[in-house]
């Protein structure tokens, strides 16, 4: 029956080689991240941010220069973490209105205000400090917010509760060795507290400085050990001191902070705006060619 009524094969059965498809290498280069106040966002390559830094610093309140096989992290009032590819982001020209930040992430603007948005590589070794309106305080290390989902819960939060601050800390331990004279421990003290001011004043935001007390036995016994000489501080945009812990006891304390003054210093003192990032390429080499 199959021979006499069977139709003719119109395909022909071969061996064929497996299709293989390779996506397009990422090409990197640095560009510049930048959003204005409504979300909309764009990358500017180097050249172009680079001549207009003046006009651009003025316009956008958010600029975070990076390379474009780097990741954005954004942090939420409500507590979320939005992850972004930089590669996601469209470059764009100067005057181009750019893409909603919602439509190329979870992020919802209609429902979240943004807390801090940064690099990913810049966080590696770091500290994060959330503080929330009902006064509750916690630090995590940058570490354990590594994932590859576009969002995560950044922090828990109890009912009516919502994040108003994420802070890099940087914590440290420093003090006098025991053979130190008083106008060396004095001068050493007063170099790490202004070094870290220059920070606040610099680029025009609060900075705070955590430092442990006490003594600690040199375990080698080559020396008498070390005093570590607490002085916990919190600066202002200016670097004035807002709060200074003593020299010799634990200390806990609530400061409060004005997070949105640091707009109005930043336009009264433009360092962050002025800097010559052109000449910034040898700092990251040990010796200049």
């Amino acid at each position: 029956i199959k021979k006499e009524f069977a139709l003719p094969r119109r395909t022909q059965l071969e061996d064929s080689k497996e299709a293989v498809y390779v996506e397009e290498e990422l090409t990197v280069s640095e560009a510049a991240f930048v959003m204005d106040r409504f979300g909309y966002c764009k990358l500017l390559d180097k050249a172009a941010f680079e001549r207009n830094q003046e006009a651009v610093s003025s316009e956008y309140p958010y600029i975070i220069r990076c390379m474009t096989c780097d990741k954005l992290v954004l942090f939420t009032n409500v507590g979320n973490l939005h992850l972004l590819k930089v590669s996601d982001v469209p470059f764009g020209k100067l005057r181009e209105k750019g893409t909603p930040i919602d439509n190329i992430s979870r992020f919802d603007g209609a429902k979240e205000q943004i807390l801090y948005l940064g690099c990913e590589s810049g966080m590696k070794g770091k500290m994060l400090v959330f503080a929330t309106r009902n006064a509750l305080v916690k630090q995590v290390p940058a570490s354990e917010f590594e994932t590859n989902n576009r969002m995560v819960a950044g922090t828990k939060l109890g009912e009516g509760d919502e994040l108003l601050a994420v802070i890099l800390a940087y914590p440290t331990a420093i003090g006098w060795e025991s053979s130190d004279t008083p106008d060396e421990k004095k001068r050493q003290r007063d170099a790490w507290m202004t070094v870290q001011r220059g920070h606040a004043v610099a680029n025009g935001l609060p900075v705070v400085t955590v430092n442990r007390v006490g003594h600690e036995p040199d375990p080698s016994g080559a020396t008498n050990g070390i005093s570590f000489w607490g002085s916990s501080f919190v600066a202002g945009p200016q670097g004035e001191l807002l709060y200074l812990a003593p020299d010799n006891a634990e200390a806990e304390t609530v400061v409060e902070i004005d997070m949105k003054r640091s707009e109005q210093v930043r336009r009264w003192w433009p360092f962050l705006r002025d800097r010559r990032i052109e000449a910034y390429g040898d700092l990251t080499k040990r010796f200049i060619d």
